[in-house]
């Protein structure tokens, strides 16, 4: 028989199991295992009181459970158990791994080594964002040929998209996917080659077949089937016009820059050397791939509150939809869809959040910065259309200034002329900037950027009462808190809170330079803008393609003449510090201030004006030889004007009076003023253009100490004082 001692162990023994026993029940009960809530709906769940207490059941009502975080992962869940607690060991093993092998540039170690570390931490959005960002960009650049780069892109993309399906809401993982479409598509150094592969991935395979574009001539020589190039041609416009249009420079050298290709032949053999890139399709087939083996990769965007037609990855893209910067947009919108939604009344930054448990505020950038994502890919769309030349709905010439011997598509007219192939493309330039006005007028509206006139006058007099308590304090400069006292004052409260308001505005449109996109949109969306730039694409060609200066300098002309109507129209602040003289010292913008576009303008007036000089040289060389042929013939020989020109004398004499004789000095179309006595371009921009042209060297500032004269402070940086006067008033 068991002691007093014995009997008491045994008796503390069942005490402790039956207490593990029923703190074992007692946590499945909390937690819901019994309840089998991953059986139930999210209805059901809200509507039971007792599973919405449970872990699981919030878990579910907050989507946080493991299948609400994204899709499921079998593979890297299966080696997570196997490896219990030594993952974090084996995470840091394959870290040190991949940074090895990228050193030694085994790529394609390197490449398994990523997806392992991807799949152990399926969750943890840093080895997403920095292994995707480290294939993009740091991997991508160590290619020598451009397809290489752009696989390496293309699995950089891939990458962070795969990581986006394993971690859904999270905007960090699906604004980096739309940067990084805007970026190393918009701003590389390759780009023009780079969306021509872009565009390849949007196309099957057998559509770009290169065989399919060749024939057998009359001797057996493979040629260019121009039927067939010519029905590519109307089925894929931008990409044709862009390998033969855009101009690549060479060794940096805008002067050397050539297009990728400069005849048919060239097409077909990029198509060849690029067959093999990353696309949409499955192998040989014309099927769409699954969504996350489909480059590029687009979003899942059902059951989301997208209001706008974006990209849909379950259909095809055509020519005009073949476009990195739609598919950024995409991205851009998905991303803001995990956001709050927006609030009329503009924060400091942004960043307002009613409910944690339901939305997400990003890391970076700041949020108001990021909320506009959407627009500037739209912006960016529309300024590759300009670029590119599809202005409005006019079809495309493919071989207009071209002879015969150079075109692309030689065909003839009914009265036996030759004529241009013409190829149209859905949507134009003058569309897409329609598109993107209306997206930042309503982002602008939607954030508080956009406050209409007299409401945004009543926060400044609001505002303005406010700083009067604060002695120092200025309109537009950070609110301080109210004192206990204060707060129980509503005109006080109002007050305050439109100083706020004020703030926000302030620092969010200096943040977004909103206005500056705002402004540039509803300019270019014009007739004028379209036409203009139009004229000057035009006379560019003329002198490059066919030296006809003649009608080089007429396209100018009318380019310049449907600018300066463009310029006039767009000036709604000159136009109202004229009316109302109150405001004859608020700071506001118009077209005419932009920098990019005075920059750009009076390049082209630069070019026009130099244009006009060569001509004007030639007719006076003419003139010249005309009246020394004349002079000189009375003495020759033979007294013949014919055999005088003959004479090696004569053309000794004057030869170089032609070489030196000086251009005229003739004025552009943008060096006078406007009719409001401003000039178009301001003196500043016009010597920032002539010395990156190298017309004029940039003056060397001596230092003050050179010249015995004292060191001039710094200027003090800008602070409320400098807030625009809303209309009818006045600034401290």
């Amino acid at each position: 028989m068991a002691n007093v001692y014995q009997q008491a162990a045994k008796q503390r023994m069942w005490i402790y199991l039956g207490s593990m026993f029923v703190l074992l029940v007692l946590s499945l009960v909390v937690r819901g295992t019994f309840f089998r809530i991953d059986k139930k709906s999210l209805e059901e769940v809200k509507a039971s009181a007792v599973l919405s207490l449970t872990m699981d059941g919030r878990a579910k009502e907050h989507e946080l459970t493991e299948l609400q975080q994204g899709d499921t992962e079998l593979g890297g869940a299966a080696i997570q158990l196997l490896l219990t607690g030594s993952r974090g060991l084996a995470v840091c093993a394959l870290w040190n791994n991949a940074i090895d092998k990228q050193k030694k540039q085994e790529w394609n170690e390197l490449d398994i080594s990523v997806n392992s570390i991807t799949k152990l931490q399926p969750h943890f959005t840093a080895p997403w964002l920095f292994q995707s960002w480290n294939l993009a960009y740091n991997v991508s650049v160590e290619m020598d040929r451009l397809n290489d780069m752009y696989f390496y892109i293309a699995r950089g993309i891939s990458v962070i998209a795969e990581g986006e399906a394993l971690n859904r809401n999270n905007p960090d993982l699906r604004y980096n996917v739309g940067f990084y479409y805007q970026n190393k598509f918009g701003v590389s150094d390759k780009v023009t080659t780079l969306r021509c592969l872009y565009q390849l991935s949007c196309i099957p395979e057998e559509d770009r077949n290169p065989d399919n574009l060749m024939t057998f001539n009359s001797d057996g020589q493979k040629v260019v089937n121009l039927d067939a190039f010519k029905k590519f041609c109307m089925e894929h416009p931008q990409l044709v016009r862009r390998m033969k249009e855009t101009r690549i420079p060479v060794d940096g050298s805008e002067e050397k820059a050539r297009p990728l290709a400069r005849s048919p032949e060239e097409v077909v053999a990029f198509l060849r050397n690029n067959r093999k890139v990353p696309t949409r399709y499955k192998l040989g087939t014309k099927e769409l791939n699954d969504r996350l083996k489909q480059f590029p990769v687009l979003p899942e965007l059902s059951g989301q509150p997208v209001t706008t037609r974006e990209l849909d990855f379950k259909l095809a893209l055509a020519d005009y939809e073949q476009d990195a910067f739609q598919a950024a947009r995409a991205w851009y919108t998905l991303a803001n869809c995990a956001l709050p939604p927006p609030s009329d009344k503009p924060t400091k930054d942004g960043s307002y959040n009613p409910d944690p448990l339901k939305y997400r505020i990003p890391k970076r950038p700041a949020t108001i910065i990021f909320r506009q994502g959407p627009m500037r890919a739209q912006t960016y769309h529309a300024e590759r259309l300009t670029k590119e030349g599809w202005f409005t709905a006019e079809p495309w010439e493919v071989d207009d200034l071209i002879d015969r011997d150079r075109a692309w598509i030689p065909e003839t007219g009914p009265d036996g002329q030759r004529v241009s192939a013409n190829v149209r493309t859905v949507g134009s330039a003058q569309d897409a900037w329609k598109e993107a006005f209306r997206r930042w007028n309503e982002h602008g509206i939607a954030n508080g950027l956009r406050i209409a006139p007299n409401k945004l006058a009543d926060y400044y007099y609001l505002a303005h009462d406010f700083c009067r308590t604060r002695p120092g304090l200025m309109v537009g400069s950070p609110t301080p808190p109210l004192t206990p006292e204060e707060e129980q004052n509503p005109d006080v409260v109002a007050a305050h809170e439109a100083h706020q308001i004020m703030h926000g505005w302030t620092t969010n449109r200096y943040m977004t330079n909103f206005e500056v996109f705002e402004i540039e949109a509803d300019a270019m969306r014009t007739d004028d803008a379209m036409h203009a730039l139009s004229f000057f694409r035009k006379a560019d060609k003329a002198v490059r393609e066919a030296s006809n200066y003649a009608e080089a300098a007429a396209l100018f002309e009318q380019g310049f003449a449907a600018w300066k109507r463009l310029l006039i129209a767009k000036q709604d602040c000159r136009a109202a510090r004229s009316v109302d003289p109150s405001r004859a010292n608020q700071p506001c913008r118009d077209f005419r201030d932009l920098d990019r576009y005075q920059e750009d303008m009076y390049e082209q007036n630069l070019r026009y004006t130099k244009l006009l000089q060569d001509v004007h040289k030639n007719s006076l060389r003419g003139a010249m030889v005309a009246a020394h042929v004349v002079r000189y013939a009375s003495g020759s020989s033979t007294g013949n004007v014919l055999f005088g020109t003959s004479d090696v004398g004569v053309w000794d004499a004057f030869a170089p009076q032609l070489r030196a004789m000086p251009p005229m000095a003739l004025p552009g179309p943008l060096d006078g003023n406007a009719p409001d006595g401003t000039p178009w371009v301001p003196d500043d921009v016009k010597l920032r253009v002539r010395q990156k042209l190298g017309l004029v060297k940039a003056a060397h500032p001596v230092p003050p100490e050179a010249t015995g004269g004292p060191l001039r402070p710094l200027p003090p940086p800008k602070t409320g004082s400098d807030f625009p006067v809303p209309p009818g008033g006045q600034g401290k």
